[in-house]
């Protein structure tokens, strides 16, 4: 977590506004960022919803004008008073903090991660993504996905596993990618799979022939800025699109009780949030 103190922040010259860089190609984003108050008060401002940080100063001696503003992608500003601030701080995703990636040998083709893309432990949900992006966002609908060419999308491969398409393998790096529907549907057919709830978490522990196990939590899904389905249902996606249409592209879902949909793969149109499951040779 990187700190930035108030003493730091009061050498700025006169009426400098200052942008903190929130850039998408950071490649060491932050998730949160923390405003420290002089009362002991901490508040929490998601970064998929700031659009910038501001430092408003009048003079280099501080005055109670001067502000500290958070301004948010939805157009509202928080402000703070800058003699009420005690320091900023820039938390960085769990994936980020050495999260302890483990590719576990379930006797399969492929070896599979001990937790989804942007988790910091196996019941952890981790990050939603639309498929092909490789940044959460606020809102998951067909306006704000990158790839879309109404009214189909824009073809950006037929598998996108180990592409730059692929968020599992632009966070993660190495040999981590998205898994193909040939991978997950022998995770299905060659693994045994119970329903259970870890650590608060429901969702399947998958255990294959060499005892070994990992745990798929039941992330839910998000369209639009809605949150649904979790703890009840699991949404992962495939590096496979849907043959003969660029708006799908396919997906593995689950619910309790074992009950799966169709032939044990669905699809999903590619601007919804779903899991990412990684897995190396």
């Amino acid at each position: 977590m990187k700190i930035v103190s108030k003493k730091s922040i009061l050498r700025l010259f006169s009426f400098v506004v200052v942008l903190f860089a929130l850039a998408p190609q950071a490649v060491a984003m932050p998730d949160s960022v923390y405003v420290c108050l002089v009362n002991g008060e901490v508040e929490n401002h998601s970064v998929v919803a700031i659009d910038s940080i501001a430092f408003q100063i009048f003079n280099a001696i501080p005055e109670k004008d001067d502000s500290l503003n958070v301004c948010h992608k939805d157009g509202k500003t928080t402000s703070y008073a800058l003699y009420m601030v005690d320091s900023l701080a820039f938390k960085k995703p769990a994936a980020q903090q050495s999260a302890q990636w483990v590719a576990v040998d379930l006797g399969l083709s492929v070896k599979w991660c001990n937790m989804n893309v942007g988790a910091s432990a196996p019941e952890d949900c981790g990050g939603y993504y639309s498929w092909g992006e490789t940044k959460q966002k606020d809102y998951y609908a067909d306006s704000t996905y990158l790839y879309t060419d109404k009214p189909y999308n824009k073809n950006i491969g037929k598998n996108i596993s180990g592409t730059k398409y692929d968020v599992a393998h632009v966070k993660m790096g190495g040999d981590w990618r998205m898994p193909t529907d040939k991978e997950f549907t022998e995770l299905r057919t060659r693994c045994t799979w119970k329903w259970t709830t870890q650590n608060g978490m429901e969702g399947f522990v998958v255990t294959g022939s060499t005892g070994n196990s990992i745990f798929l939590p039941a992330a839910g899904e998000y369209f639009k800025d809605k949150l649904s389905g979790q703890r009840g249902y699991g949404y992962y996606w495939i590096a496979d699109i849907v043959d003969g249409t660029n708006t799908k592209a396919q997906s593995y879902i689950f619910t309790n009780g074992g009950l799966y949909f169709g032939s044990y793969n669905n699809t999903n149109s590619r601007f919804q949030g779903l899991s990412v499951r990684p897995v190396c040779p």
